[in-house]
């Protein structure tokens, strides 16, 4: 008997090692939030859970359709990203849950208090790295999962919470200055505690998917981090990516307290940048910030090269495409566009953080750049803003609602969009003699309606969000 159960285990063992040899060798491995085990090959029939024990080089990671995953993706090389299965796009998602509705302190009249670091009270992504620890609960955005609502409005000062779901939780800033108590508690301005009638998500100080090098990934959602979507890229394809609620976050170690957050974001650095990459087909919405970005700083900057963002859709960010390269030698983009995409409502994003830059282009260039900006629609708000702008502005379909400014900078530079005059005004400093311009007013909805815009996108409940 000892003997037949020792072969049955040997015959088991020998399949599940047999079933794991061939994950590996085809190089394909699937993930499941919902039926899969780290102890798993990583095979269809046996998909992984986590992150934790994927390859970061040289494969195909498979995740799950209809799964949740509460954890970033970061260091992956030669790698293709995708979905299987059927149902809505799997979701790296970075929202830190709250299940305990009861956890709130009321410390006075209107003001509530959460303490962040108490794990027991959340699912979702609650488990940082050691090193991330301090920094981790620098709260972007409550987002409340109930109406897909984001509440975004972080104040610097306690004293600077004047209305409802206005939130509070430091001054700091500084690297050297930040403990575990910084960011340990989350301040909210309402006359009833914030878990009544709500679902809430906080959205912490990370990154969805960061430095992807020769990598293609496609078919899925990024949603919920505080810092960007998605950053890092370099060779790298991004396609059919759904990404949203991104950004709020106080900046850590920059020399004022600021707030960040981009959808994709190119970094050009001194040494590196993000070159051959493409962005497309791809649906961004509700960021702090920008939604698609190639910016960079530093003494001598190399050129990027061959950026691409193209066909994708904008809703409710705060610029859809912002860029810059702040140089001590110039530097200049070849070969690079932002080209063929749709952008509603910018300046819109549910942060309520409203700011003159809140347009569909911003550049902090000093002297225009060959930056390719063409074919685009812009449904709202202002047109561009900056001192300096992009040289190579074409063909673009601009409706701008009659109280916003065609464009404007820092300077007193500003072009409304009345009368016809002011039109002319805009293409003769931007020279742009081909884009449509066209002034509407704020609720119309013949344009809108005609153009399809899915404006309930960021408003249907999630059937998957984190839990």
């Amino acid at each position: 008997m000892l003997k037949k159960s020792i072969c049955v285990y040997f015959t088991i063992f020998a399949a599940l090692v047999s079933v794991s040899a061939l994950a590996a060798e085809t190089g394909k491995f699937y993930v499941s939030s919902s039926l899969g085990n780290d102890s798993n090959s990583g095979s269809i029939s046996s998909p992984l859970k986590t992150f934790a024990k994927i390859p970061r080089e040289s494969a195909e990671i498979y995740l799950k359709r209809g799964d949740v995953f509460p954890e970033p993706l970061h260091n992956i090389k030669n790698c293709l990203i995708d979905a299987y299965g059927e149902g809505p796009k799997p979701i790296i998602c970075g929202f830190k849950h709250l299940k305990n509705k009861d956890a709130w302190e009321r410390l006075g009249e209107g003001i509530w208090r959460l303490d962040l670091s108490k794990s027991e009270n959340f699912d979702g992504y609650n488990s940082p790295e050691e090193s991330r620890k301090a920094i981790f609960n620098n709260i972007g955005a409550i987002h409340d999962a109930a109406t897909n609502t984001l509440h975004g409005h972080k104040v610097k000062k306690m004293s600077e919470m004047k209305s409802d779901w206005d939130f509070f939780q430091s001054e700091t800033f500084s690297s050297k200055d930040v403990s575990m108590e910084t960011f340990r508690y989350i301040y909210v301005k309402l006359p009833h505690s914030p878990s009544l009638n709500a679902d809430l998500n906080f959205i912490p100080y990370q990154i969805g998917i960061q430095n992807a090098k020769n990598c293609k990934i496609q078919n899925i959602a990024v949603r919920g981090f505080g810092r960007h979507g998605i950053t890092g890229l370099v060779n790298s394809t991004v396609e059919n990516v759904d990404i949203d609620a991104i950004g709020g976050s106080v900046q850590i170690g920059y020399k004022r307290w600021v707030r960040l957050g981009n959808g994709i974001e190119f970094w050009v650095s001194d040494g590196a940048s993000g070159n051959n990459s493409t962005v497309k087909n791809c649906t961004i919405s509700r960021t702090y910030d920008c939604g698609a970005t190639i910016q960079g700083i530093g003494k001598k900057l190399p050129n990027p090269k061959s950026i691409k963002f193209l066909n994708n859709k904008f809703y409710h960010c705060r610029q859809a495409f912002e860029h810059f390269l702040t140089s001590e030698i110039p530097a200049d983009y070849i070969d690079c566009e932002f080209s063929g995409n749709i952008a509603f409502e910018m300046g819109n994003n549910e942060f309520s953080s409203p700011e003159p830059r809140d347009m569909n282009l911003l550049s902090y260039e000093t002297t225009s750049k060959s930056i390719k900006i063409s074919g685009n629609i812009f449904y709202g708000g202002g047109i561009y803003f900056g001192v300096a702008w992009s040289n190579n502005i074409s063909n673009n379909t601009c409706y701008v609602f009659e109280d916003n400014f065609l464009a404007s900078s820092y300077q007193p530079q500003k072009i409304p969009p009345i009368p016809s005059d002011d039109i002319e005004a805009y293409r003769r400093r931007f020279n742009d003699s081909t884009s449509k311009i066209v002034v509407i007013k704020r609720g119309e909805r013949e344009i809108r309606d005609k153009l399809k815009f899915n404006v309930e996108l960021c408003k249907k409940p999630s059937q998957n969000d984190a839990k």
